[in-house]
């Protein structure tokens, strides 16, 4: 089964991020909070919780290159 080159690109794509996630806890583990990003599972159930309407603000911490 040949796999298209759309999915070949998001397959790069998502091995790239882990990989920089990776090579941040190996060169300053202390600093780094999370050898891989954040899932599209964990960002859904982390904002199922938020209320949209609260007209509170919400923060993002981190380097940007997960779901979250």
């Amino acid at each position: 089964m040949a796999r298209s080159p759309g999915l070949r690109k998001a397959l790069a794509e998502k091995f790239d991020d882990e990989l920089k996630f990776f090579k941040g806890w190996i060169d300053k583990p202390k600093t780094v909070g999370s050898i891989v990003p954040t899932s599209s599972v964990t960002a859904r159930k982390m904002a199922s919780i938020v209320n949209p309407r609260s007209g509170l603000p919400v923060l993002e911490v981190g380097p940007g290159t997960g779901v979250i």
